[in-house]
């Protein structure tokens, strides 16, 4: 493998998704409360950071989850089927740049 750290830190990113969509909740919960006008509520802070947090890290990672779900899904049937796997690669980009 590459010993430098920007594939380090890409491959730590990607792997560990379910943790970077949780920082990047907590980043967006706080921008939102930034934008609040002040004197904040306790309410107020607790449905932002309970909100983000369900949006992101728990709703896009059941998205990924579900595509690479399906991706590998798709793949056995187009192989079973006999089809070639160039098709499948370029179903799977298309379907990537359509996000």
């Amino acid at each position: 493998m590459n010993d430098s750290k920007v594939h380090l830190f890409l491959f730590v990113l990607i792997g560990n998704y379910f943790f970077t969509l949780l920082i990047i909740g907590l980043a967006a919960a706080w921008i939102s409360l930034l934008r609040k006008p002040k004197p904040l509520k306790i309410n107020t802070g607790a449905e932002a950071l309970l909100s983000y947090f369900l949006l992101f890290p728990i709703g896009i990672s059941n998205l990924i989850n579900l595509f690479f779900m399906f991706s590998s899904v798709i793949r056995q049937q187009s192989l079973s089927a006999g089809t070639t796997v160039r098709f499948k690669l370029k179903w799977d980009l298309q379907v990537l740049a359509s996000v």
